[in-house]
């Protein structure tokens, strides 16, 4: 309920204190209907937006219950015509509410002329009820800009993100286009160059070393030229890895290794944003190629666990039987890998653990599950609960 409508409760509620308060006013019981039916009627109209019909009839009760006072407590009267002025500018069509005051007002002039009273009072009093009337309207409509300020403020901030959005998007694009024409070309002559060497070396007499190192060496291109293609696509916004991509890496990592990968996935999955699925794909991948890097011959074990509010991502070693594990905080020259994984976990807003296991090295990862209400939807939401 809105402040506004709270303090109309609450003026209603000391007009009809202040009329029954005298104890001879408690003794006259068409009084007490009518300050009851007064208080009623204002109270279901002040209570919350009523349809047309429902709004109206309520503002009628209540000015013929004001109308009804005068001929038992006078002096009650023009504090119930100024609460019925603060209180028609509500409904909605604002005439309509307008009108209901109007007529009530009239009445009471008549009745006021009929007996003769000081005309100075009258006007007075009609004054009070155009004052209060003209402080609704006001109230309402300071209350709209506010209403109207938020929203801009909101569509503001809503074109800021769209602003940032596509000069992030340009700037992927560019490092997509970059990407394309330096990397991927790079990595697709290094194919083919390797191709050939690949049957050079099937030749007779080649040693049996050399032709497995040509062809480790062959799948190792391929599969660079697929992930440079695939992170091309992600860039220009055609592809996103996520979890679904979990057993493929598996896959490429026995494959180019020839040891085992155990994959385990668990829970029921839930929406991820698109930055947690980045950083969930790239640090499983990160994660197999240290292990191709550090600890070369160990399997590999790759669970996923879906939780009620969040996910965990475990890729640990057994270090290939040397207990040497990969990446360790103590290599003499450490890379990029660890500190990039937990980057993306940062900005994923999970975290990232790391270190040696009993006999290798375990990598952690930690998502929370995303809230999908926008902070726009939670303000609108606000609004119309306080409403």
């Amino acid at each position: 309920m809105s402040p506004l409508r709270v303090l109309g409760l609450a003026m209603v509620a000391v007009v009809a204190a202040a009329a029954l308060a005298d104890p001879e006013n408690g003794r006259d019981p068409v009084l007490v209907c009518a300050v009851v039916a007064f208080a009623v009627a204002a109270g279901i109209f002040l209570a919350r937006e009523l349809p047309l019909a429902v709004g109206l009839g309520s503002l009628v009760v209540a000015g013929l219950a004001v109308l009804l006072l005068y001929g038992r407590d006078p002096a009650q009267v023009p504090l119930g015509l100024f609460l019925l002025g603060a209180m028609a500018p509500l409904q909605r069509p604002p005439g309509a509410g307008l009108a209901v005051v109007g007529a009530t007002s009239l009445g009471y002039v008549a009745v006021e002329i009929a007996q003769g009273r000081d005309g100075g009072t009258l006007a007075a009093t009609m004054a009070g009820v155009a004052f209060f009337v003209v402080v609704g309207r006001l109230v309402l409509r300071e209350r709209a800009q506010r209403e109207r300020i938020a929203d801009l403020m909101a569509e503001l901030e809503r074109s800021r993100e769209a602003e940032r959005a596509a000069t992030a998007q340009a700037e992927r694009t560019r490092l997509a286009r970059d990407l394309h024409d330096i990397l991927a070309h790079t990595l697709s002559g290094l194919a083919i160059q390797l191709e050939a060497a690949r049957l050079l070396a099937s030749a007779d007499g080649t040693a049996t070393q050399l032709r497995q190192a040509v062809e480790a060496a062959h799948r190792l291109s391929r599969t660079g030229l697929d992930e440079a293609r695939r992170a091309v696509a992600m860039l220009r916004g055609n592809e996103l890895p996520g979890p679904e991509g979990l057993r493929q890496l598996a896959d490429e990592h026995r494959l180019a290794t020839g040891c085992p990968v155990q994959v385990e996935i668990t829970g029921e999955p839930f929406p991820l944003l698109p930055e947690q699925r980045i950083a969930l794909h790239r640090t499983a991948q990160e994660a197999l190629t240290n292990v191709r890097k550090h600890a070369p011959g160990a399997a590999v074990e790759l669970r996923l666990d879906w939780g009620t509010d969040e996910a965990v991502l475990i890729v640990a070693d057994d270090g290939g039987g040397s207990g040497s594990g990969v990446a360790r905080p103590t290599d003499s020259i450490p890379g990029y890998g660890l500190a990039g994984m937990a980057e993306r976990a940062q900005l994923a807003g999970g975290t990232l653990e790391t270190g040696p296991s009993a006999s290798g090295f375990r990598v952690r990862l930690i998502l929370p599950s995303a809230d999908p209400r926008t902070d726009a939807e939670r303000r609108r939401q606000d609004r119309r609960s306080a409403s």
